[in-house]
């Protein structure tokens, strides 16, 4: 549980971090100024304006980074980019005993770019590639420390479109394509995932606003993430672990020996961040973000045999049709620019539902009366771009 909640939190982040940027100036952009004292010479300027000039580019690396730090400024770079982040993510269960709720986990997240245009609008094809290691005992049933995740292609328009006679207000759609590439979607049966989204930003001085609405449909070859029976799937073999061990027991007649819940098959989410640039290097931001999920129904009609219990809400636990669920992802942090290629971030995450079970509205930037269970972390996350 506490990786999987993570991986959600870092699937919302990346994408935030990799638009929190300014950007270098693009090929075709004439240069503002001479890089060499020759060149200086040759056009008239001195050298010593020129090095005048470099040292306060120096003085602010967030003029300079290469990635952007808000989609109108993604919307002037062209060419190839390669961004990367390494991000650990302590748990806030290691402080309540480390004994029994420590978690430690490093992920590691690729994104090659391409930005280029069609008339004079900019496009950016992106592709995302991640992976994961957890340095404390893990909570699955093989041991297994490692994880990689799905890997996910898209492409957006930076600034498509701004509404000029009253907000001023920029907007970003993008389209998104989810490969299969984790072995939890290869269990779960996932076969694609389609998203879509908008994103509406507007920088006031050196305040920038961002909300972002967007939903996506998933595709499953079962409507469970389980084990399927081998006696009625027809393999014949049941799944064992390295050691032999089984994964676990299936009763005869079963279709599935053991399942995860149904697979989710829509999903809306909505949210906002903001972000302060207070010097030349240095940023604070805050983001949250609500999503909606409606999951494969567990049966398809109410008959003798369908389980009559209720949930904490009062709500059956057996629905007929889509099931529903819901939960919230926020953080808040600050980041400093190195140079124009590195940056550090640090930061506290939270991935929990908005409801307690006894339907009271939770904090949502902190998981508080309830930090056993990592639903709140501590992160540090180093980023290069070029």
């Amino acid at each position: 549980m506490k990786k999987a909640l993570a991986a959600i939190l870092l699937s919302l982040l990346v994408p935030v971090l990799a638009l929190a940027q300014t950007p270098a100036p693009t090929p075709e952009a004439p240069a503002s100024s001479p890089t060499t004292p020759e060149a200086a010479t040759a056009t008239g300027a001195t050298a010593d304006s020129t090095q005048k000039k470099d040292a306060a580019k120096a003085a602010n690396p967030l003029a300079n980074a290469v990635q952007a730090r808000t989609p109108e400024e993604q919307a002037n770079q062209s060419g190839f980019q390669f961004i990367t982040a390494l991000d650990h993510y302590l748990g806030a269960g290691t402080f309540v005993d480390a004994r029994y709720y420590s978690s430690l986990s490093a992920y590691l997240t690729i994104i090659p770019q391409y930005l280029f245009g069609i008339g004079k609008q900019r496009l950016v094809a992106s592709a995302t590639i991640r992976g994961s290691y957890e340095y404390t005992l893990p909570d699955a049933e093989t041991g297994r420390r490692w994880s990689v995740g799905d890997i996910r292609v898209g492409v957006s328009a930076p600034a498509l479109f701004r509404e000029k006679a009253l907000t001023n207000i920029a907007f970003t759609p993008s389209v998104g394509l989810t490969i299969p590439t984790s072995l939890e979607s290869w269990n779960g049966g996932l076969i694609t995932a389609l998203s879509v989204s908008v994103t509406a930003s507007r920088s006031v001085g050196t305040v920038d606003f961002r909300a972002v609405l967007s939903g996506s449909r998933a595709f499953y070859g079962q409507s469970f993430n389980g084990f399927r029976n081998p006696n009625v799937s027809g393999t014949g073999v049941t799944p064992t672990d390295s050691n032999g061990n089984l994964l676990s027991v299936c009763r005869a007649g079963e279709l599935y020996c053991g399942t995860g819940g149904a697979n989710p098959a829509w999903s809306l989410s909505a949210g906002g961040q903001i972000q302060w640039r207070a010097t030349g290097s240095f940023l604070l931001y805050a983001g949250y973000t609500y999503i909606r999920s409606w999951k494969h129904g567990i049966t398809t009609a109410v008959d003798d045999l369908t389980p009559k219990a209720l949930d904490d809400n009062g709500n059956p636990v057996a629905k007929v049709g889509l099931g529903q669920s819901d939960r919230t992802s926020s953080y808040f942090g600050g980041s400093y620019q190195l140079n124009e290629h590195y940056s550090l971030d640090l930061g506290v995450s939270t991935v929990q539902t908005p409801l307690t079970p006894t339907g009271q509205v939770r904090f949502p930037f902190l998981s508080l009366g309830t930090w056993a269970d990592n639903g709140t972390s501590i992160y540090f996350t180093l980023s290069a771009a070029y």
